[in-house]
């Protein structure tokens, strides 16, 4: 259970540290729906770069899920699109 914890923060941490690599002095609220089957949604709010984290623990494998697309060209904004049930 302990590696599985690590796992799982270490993708949300992972999420908020994108948002800042991409944006260094981002600010807002983001959303990822979480490692599939695993993770429960993980919100990031970024104020001047600085980030606080929260959600993304464990969760059943029967709640619904979002995921990240590609538009498939270059330069366009990815976006989180729910999964079909």
């Amino acid at each position: 259970m302990l590696v599985v914890t690590a796992v799982l923060t270490d993708a949300a941490n992972g999420f908020a540290a994108g948002i800042v690599a991409a944006s260094p002095h981002a600010t807002g609220t983001y959303h990822w729906g979480g490692l599939s089957l695993l993770q429960g949604g993980v919100t990031v709010q970024a104020v001047g770069g600085q980030t606080t984290v929260s959600g993304g623990g464990l969760s059943p494998a029967s709640e619904p899920r979002h995921h990240i697309r590609s538009a498939g060209r270059r330069g366009e904004k990815m976006v989180a699109q729910p999964d079909a049930l």
